[in-house]
């Protein structure tokens, strides 16, 4: 493994087209993980290995146009 090896990490959130914000257990979410993706370089900043996981909507489940606009993005 390369001594010196970065991972750039990208989350993709949604969130209402309105102010009204869902509560669950109490607490207000304004918005929620719909995407996490990872890069892992290594030391020439070569892309050693990638990582892309789309986390299903528990709060928002309509996607904001500015996320459906997103490349590769989820459109449901």
């Amino acid at each position: 493994m390369d001594p010196k090896s970065y991972i750039v990490m990208d989350l993709e959130f949604n969130s209402p087209n309105t102010r009204s914000f869902v509560t669950k257990n109490g607490i207000s979410l304004k918005s929620e993980i719909v995407e996490i993706g990872a890069v892992k370089l290594d030391s020439d900043l070569n892309t050693v290995d990638t990582f892309r996981k789309y986390i299903r909507p528990d709060a928002y489940f309509k996607m904001r146009d500015e996320i459906v606009k997103i490349p590769r993005s989820p459109r449901k």
